[in-house]
């Protein structure tokens, strides 16, 4: 019973030092990825912005086309 006891505190401590190693590494990961999260937001919101447009000139378009094929029938 004792030994289980032993076992059981050994592999808790074992268990943080991993965990503390495991955040540790996943920081220190982020860091050196030189990723701004703030960066590739605005990166997105641009592209999003300018998706939109692209869809409403497409639209715009298509709108114009569709005007000239009922006029011309």
């Amino acid at each position: 019973m004792v030994q289980i006891g032993v076992d059981t505190r050994t592999n808790a401590e074992t268990l943080q030092v991993e965990q503390t190693f495991v955040n540790s590494f996943n920081e220190r990961r982020q860091q050196n990825s030189g990723v701004s999260l703030d960066e590739e937001v605005t990166f997105m919101i641009q592209y999003q912005r300018a998706f939109e447009a692209s869809a409403r000139v497409i639209s715009v378009a298509d709108r114009m086309l569709e005007s000239l094929m009922t006029m011309a029938l």
